[in-house]
């Protein structure tokens, strides 16, 4: 059948179900014998839902999978302009230590509720929570921050860009990486 006989597998079958009636089905008519394949309307129409179903079923697997790897693909690009800012020193104890990671307790709906650390600069906040957590895959509870303060005290030797009042280049990679 020529293209432009044919059902869009990007659009649904009732979006389309004038064109099976009209066209498809009425061509189909012209060009069948009904004494070797004796079937009526509703059998073609049937027959041709079934095929249009599986077609837009594979649609949207191949569309999935296309989607999902440009995404993936536009995260690692993010994550290696970003990691790449980071001196590599630096970067590990923040990523693998607790005291630069804010203290979490879990409530009554069982919501993890994240208090902040006074000390952490805006740029730690947001690559602790928008690229850092993002990254990591999380279960099904929901993560709340509060704007309660907690105790802790800074690390010693702690990096510059991660203590509060920061204002330097990284400030900008980091909120640029995590507002895309």
């Amino acid at each position: 059948m020529p293209k432009e006989g044919r059902l869009d597998p990007s659009k649904t079958f009732k979006s389309q179900q004038e064109f099976v009636t009209r066209t498809i089905i009425f061509t189909i008519k012209q060009l069948i014998d009904f004494t070797v394949y004796p079937v009526n309307e509703n059998i073609l129409y049937q027959i041709i839902y079934r095929r249009h179903r599986s077609q837009r079923d594979t649609y949207q697997i191949n569309n999935k999978e296309l989607e999902e790897k440009k995404r993936n693909q536009k995260e690692t690009q993010k994550h290696t302009l970003v990691r790449g800012q980071f001196n590599k020193t630096e970067l590990e104890p923040i990523t693998k230590q607790n005291c630069y990671h804010s203290p979490e307790e879990s409530d009554e709906n069982n919501n993890i509720i994240v208090k902040d650390l006074p000390w952490r600069s805006d740029t730690l906040r947001k690559f602790l929570r928008g690229y850092l957590d993002k990254d990591v895959k999380r279960g099904k509870r929901i993560r709340v921050y509060v704007d309660h303060i907690a105790d802790d005290k800074k690390p010693v030797g702690a990096p510059k860009w991660t203590i509060s009042g920061y204002n330097g280049e990284l400030k900008r990679a980091v909120s640029t990486a995590c507002n895309e």
